[in-house]
């Protein structure tokens, strides 16, 4: 038995079987660009919720994870709060706070003042040490 297929079904065929990883989703605000998977927002509260490869890039900064919630104020960001073990955070130089990268449980952002909270982290200072502990904060330039 012949099964013939022509070339541009033969590609719809194999274009099916690949698993897509674009992301779906790409949003900016108060510069801050959020990628992800999936996302969405409660009207009566304001929470937006980003799920799947999610990236927060700010500045010379990257924060990466599995979830990341957004608050915002008066249309501006306030918090951010990334889950999913690890959270990762780099930094391209020149770095602020003598951070390079990280890698945390839990990772909270406040760009208005420029704090940043890890939570069960591992950090690699510029000089590529290593700290590790339960909790610490990080102050950056504020926007």
């Amino acid at each position: 038995m012949h099964i013939c297929l022509s070339v541009s079904s033969l590609f719809a065929c194999l274009l099916s079987l690949v698993p897509l990883t674009t992301l779906a989703v790409s949003t900016v605000v108060d510069g801050l660009r959020i990628e992800s998977r999936e996302s969405s927002v409660n009207l009566e509260t304001g929470l937006r919720e980003y799920t799947g490869n999610v990236r927060v890039h700010y500045q010379n900064m990257i924060i990466s994870a599995e979830r990341l919630e957004e608050r915002r104020r008066d249309g501006r960001v306030e918090r951010i709060v990334a889950t999913g073990s690890p959270v990762r955070f780099d930094q391209r130089a020149p770095y602020q706070s003598g951070i390079r990268k990280a890698v945390a449980s839990k990772a909270e952002y406040l760009p208005l003042d420029g704090t940043l909270k890890l939570w069960n982290y591992t950090v690699w200072d510029a000089d590529r040490n290593q700290q590790r502990g339960k909790r610490v904060v990080y102050r950056f330039k504020p926007r």
